[in-house]
């Protein structure tokens, strides 16, 4: 019994090393979020100066309409890969090279069909 508890505190152990050792690293958005908290804190102990605030603000919010854009992207794309969609599937056919597009339509132009 006392070897089971051994091999648990163990065991326990290294996980704890190991997510200890592994840490993820920081998002952009974080980095700028932490920023612009830093300079709002500085700007009210009056040690930073409202611009550097207002700058770091922008660019929050830059990074975030950026981030919102790519996931909106993203997730068109994969719905599109999802459900098999072709971008302009409904627009009308063009010719590749071909003066005439009788080639296009069924019935038209490979021979009759009785």
């Amino acid at each position: 019994m006392p070897k089971a508890k051994a091999k648990v505190k163990a065991a326990a152990s290294r996980a704890k090393r190991k997510s200890t050792t592994t840490s993820t690293r920081p998002t952009l958005q974080e980095i700028q979020l932490r920023a612009y908290q830093l300079y709002l804190a500085k700007y009210r102990q009056m040690a930073a100066a409202y611009p550097q605030v207002i700058v770091s603000q922008r660019t929050l919010f830059q990074i975030e309409v950026n981030y919102i854009q790519t996931l909106e992207s993203l997730w068109t794309n994969a719905s599109a890969l999802r459900n098999f969609t072709l971008s302009g599937a409904l627009s009308v056919p063009t010719s590749a090279g071909s003066s005439s597009t009788t080639i296009n339509l069924p019935n038209g132009g490979g021979g009759s069909v009785e």
